[in-house]
């Protein structure tokens, strides 16, 4: 059963967040020029934060409410620390920002938890029903795809709210394709995210 109060829960944490977010960058000198804006129109950096933390409510209410599951937690962890190394991208690294090289290294550490959860569960033994073994898939696949995806997400952002865009658009049709296959797990984790992501375009 689909359930509404973690992704509400999520788009508000992140709506809220988002507005406080832009006040303290703005106050902490945490802005960079607007690329897209004629003039010096500065906006807040590291947006993404506010993102990732009304994703994360969203899916600790959805853990507090059902049973949780290794896989929800592998999505929690990875969400967290590929949040972290965006956050030290923007902040820590402000105006100069981590080495190119460094960047898919570091999101190697957010497959980890995916890594864990595929090659121990049985269910991923199917996997090998496409002629790829179990390790394969875990070791291989999923730190290519976790790496390929985050950091190809990133290199396209070129316009204000690109990126949120086009990952409403990814999470919105995975959802959907999820919840016709009756699989209402990743269908509330879709949700949840683009509730998020609606917040922050709104906000």
């Amino acid at each position: 059963m689909m359930e509404i109060l973690p992704p509400l829960v999520a788009f508000l944490v992140t709506f809220f967040t988002t507005r406080f977010w832009i006040g303290v960058a703005r106050e902490r000198g945490l802005v960079g020029r607007d690329m897209n804006k004629h003039g010096e129109v500065l906006v807040a950096e590291a947006g993404g934060f506010s993102f990732v933390v009304g994703t994360f409510t969203g899916l600790s209410i959805y853990a507090i409410l059902n049973a949780p599951s290794p896989e929800l937690f592998a999505v929690i962890s990875a969400l967290t620390i590929t949040g972290f190394i965006g956050f030290a991208d923007d902040v820590l690294g402000w105006k100069k920002g981590l080495p190119q090289w460094l960047k898919p290294l570091l999101t190697l550490l957010s497959s980890l938890p995916l890594i864990a959860v595929t090659l121990y569960n049985p269910s991923y033994n199917s996997f090998s029903v496409f002629g790829v073994p179990v390790w394969v898939y875990s070791l291989l696949i999923v730190p290519i795809g976790v790496v390929g995806a985050s950091n190809a997400l990133n290199m396209l952002a070129g316009y204000n709210g690109l990126e949120a865009g086009l990952s409403i658009i990814l999470n919105s049709t995975l959802g959907v394709k999820a919840f016709l296959a009756g699989d209402l797990f990743t269908a509330q984790l879709a949700l949840i995210a683009v509730s998020s992501l609606l917040a922050f375009l709104l906000s």
